[in-house]
């Protein structure tokens, strides 16, 4: 597992390595989650290999937005960790 301190920090990762799944909250500092999903799905890399994309967030009324930016999966905070571990574990069957 890597993290990112920010949108611009993952995306250099991103240059280096395709995980399988990014999870991403939607408002940070500097670039948003929607940027950043943006930006992946653009990604020359994807058209070989599909990210999933995991949005994490506190906002409930930003589902339908996020969904047309490109995210596969939307958990609202607080949330259980088993629920990220079934969510994820769905994005990635479906993307591979």
């Amino acid at each position: 597992m890597t993290s990112a301190r920010g949108g611009d920090e993952a995306l250099t990762l991103l240059r280096h390595q395709t995980p399988d799944v990014l999870i991403t909250d939607l408002i940070m500092p500097g670039m948003s989650g929607f940027e950043l999903i943006a930006r992946v799905r653009k990604s020359p890399d994807q058209y070989e290999r599909r990210t999933a994309v995991v949005v994490c967030t506190g906002y409930l009324d930003l589902q339908e937005a996020a969904r047309r930016a490109g995210c596969d999966a939307y958990l609202t905070k607080p949330f259980d960790p088993d629920q990220v571990i079934t969510t994820v574990a769905s994005v990635t069957r479906q993307a591979g």
